[in-house]
């Protein structure tokens, strides 16, 4: 559901900054969307800029100094478009890492690494990922990350009718209860500043000199977007791997709901 009124929102983003050169359309009465980067890209089919962001449906963050959880990890995702090259598709969640890589390492029971999270009571570290439910997760950039979490949680939770703080309903320990999850999406049509083949010739030459530039030892230049570009690749060559945990919980989901489990398909 969260994803059919995120698209449908992009969408008229898309149809109205055909018209007005901008456009910023939000939503109400949503749920989880997915990858923010998804929607971000939506306007790049339009040869347009893509912004999006999103109340999280949960709180996981403490304010700036603060020990209760009243932030999601509400993320961030631009997207613009580029000629020859892959276009720059930046998509982060104000958490110093998402919820998600929590959720999977808690699966996989991997030691979560000690910047991550901290027990609220004593602020000290929580690397045991079974006991991330009573952790807080920290914003990133500390004060900087809390901050842009709040900003973006009023503009598109308060902003448009949606819930924010105190007022969030935890899809995972509450599933019986609506969201409301807020998010909105910005399209921008690059043409009314410059003429378009001028502005993705531009940032083409802009990410060949950045890809190019020198590098710390044994590292590479990473460009926002391109990880997520060959992963797209692989995965539709190659399919997409399930760690077995996933794979039993999925199929005993299969079972409850008298479906066949993925291991027979």
């Amino acid at each position: 559901m969260g994803h059919l009124v995120v698209a449908r929102t992009a969408e008229t983003a898309i149809e109205l900054a055909r018209e007005c050169g901008v456009a910023w359309v939000g939503c109400r009465m949503s749920g989880h969307a997915g990858a923010a980067g998804v929607y971000a890209a939506l306007p790049l089919k339009a040869d347009m800029i893509g912004i999006y962001s999103a109340v999280a449906n949960a709180n996981h963050m403490p304010l700036a100094g603060g020990a209760e959880p009243l932030l999601g990890t509400n993320p961030l995702a631009i997207a613009i478009p580029a000629g020859q090259e892959p276009p720059l598709v930046l998509d982060i969640a104000t958490s110093i890492v998402s919820y998600g890589t929590i959720k999977n390492h808690k699966l996989l029971n991997r030691p979560l690494h000690a910047d991550w999270m901290i027990d609220p009571k004593t602020g000290a570290a929580v690397t045991d990922p079974q006991k991330s439910a009573e952790a807080l997760l920290l914003p990133m950039g500390g004060y900087k990350g809390a901050g842009l979490a709040l900003i973006l949680g009023l503009l598109a939770g308060t902003l448009n009718g949606a819930l924010f703080g105190r007022d969030c309903v935890d899809f995972n320990a509450d599933p019986g209860t609506v969201t409301n999850t807020g998010q909105f999406v910005l399209a921008l049509d690059p043409s009314r500043f410059q003429p378009l083949a001028q502005f993705k010739a531009e940032v083409d030459r802009h990410i060949r000199s950045l890809r190019t530039s020198k590098t710390l030892p044994g590292e590479t230049v990473r460009l926002p977007g391109e990880q997520r570009a060959q992963r797209r690749a692989d995965r539709l060559a190659n399919g997409l791997a399930l760690p077995g945990e996933l794979l039993v919980q999925l199929d005993k989901l299969a079972a409850e709901l008298a479906i066949k489990p993925l291991r027979e398909r």
